[in-house]
């Protein structure tokens, strides 16, 4: 294993329409669709899902492989989260350097309950366990989709929301995030472009 590799993940928020168009090129096997429990999680180089409102998405990729999971608050699996950690542990060596997983989506507790942060801070806590690199895109307002390729190692946000009028810096790339979520944490071996 080489710890020298400068492994960078880039996050793009981009319109609906690019988003269709680069998901339109992979396969349905990478589509993550309702009901959103952990049956319904993709394993493949490129992964995506949408409709992403209340529920928690996880992207876990090693470089080589990526596996999306969306999650719905409500489901048994969100319940037993015991069962989507040992899925992601038997899919993934998570002593490897170059694992690096994102956590989106949540919705703040005044609109719609706990159990959505509840859920979303499950992932949080599991990434904290195995100290894996993680981006964290938590809260907001509008309905996302994401995907991720390993191919290019990018991650692709959309979002219903435009821009937040009291951002500082609504054209920046990372202000583009700041006005879609409520947390943003960037990890330092990701970064953010347009």
């Amino acid at each position: 294993m080489d710890n020298n590799i400068s492994f960078t993940s880039l996050i793009k928020p981009v319109g609906f329409g690019t988003f269709h168009m680069i998901t339109a090129r992979m396969p349905k096997s990478s589509y993550v669709a309702y009901p959103w429990t952990l049956k319904e999680a993709a394993s493949a180089s490129d992964v995506f899902t949408k409709s992403v409102s209340d529920c928690s998405v996880y992207v876990i990729s090693d470089g080589q492989k990526a596996k999306m999971y969306h999650i719905c608050p409500g489901c048994d699996d969100a319940k037993d989260f015991t069962k989507i950690e040992s899925d992601i542990e038997s899919n993934f060596d998570l002593a490897n350097d170059d694992v690096e997983a994102f956590i989106l989506g949540a919705k703040p507790p005044y609109k719609v309950g706990e159990r959505s942060y509840e859920l979303f801070e499950k992932f949080e806590k599991f990434t904290e366990k195995h100290n894996i690199p993680t981006t964290i895109l938590k809260g907001g307002s509008g309905e996302r989709a994401f995907a991720y390729s390993s191919t290019t190692d990018t991650l692709y946000i959309a979002n219903t929301e435009k821009f937040n009028p009291d951002c500082k810096e609504p054209t920046t790339p990372l202000g583009v995030l700041r006005n879609w979520f409520d947390k943003v944490v960037i990890h330092p071996k990701d970064s953010v472009t347009l």
